[in-house]
């Protein structure tokens, strides 16, 4: 995946690690893993799906706050 994309999706994740997030009035940090595949030939849209779904889990797997790219 060319770099301009790469350094988005860490950003995106950066921003969400950084922002305030309040529930019930108390402070809460929120993460979010992320699994981002790209369109291949002959793809249909279960198997896009079942690629970035397989990175998001693998990216969870592997300590979570992270962006897996399949």
């Amino acid at each position: 995946m060319p770099l301009r994309p790469r350094l988005l999706q860490k950003k995106v994740r950066q921003t969400i690690e950084t922002s305030p997030f309040n529930f019930q009035s108390h402070p809460v940090k929120i993460t979010m893993s992320f699994g981002v595949t790209q369109v291949q030939k002959d793809d249909s849209v279960s198997s896009m799906f079942a690629r970035a779904d397989k990175a998001m889990y693998t990216a969870k797997q592997e300590g979570r706050n992270r962006v897996n790219i399949e």
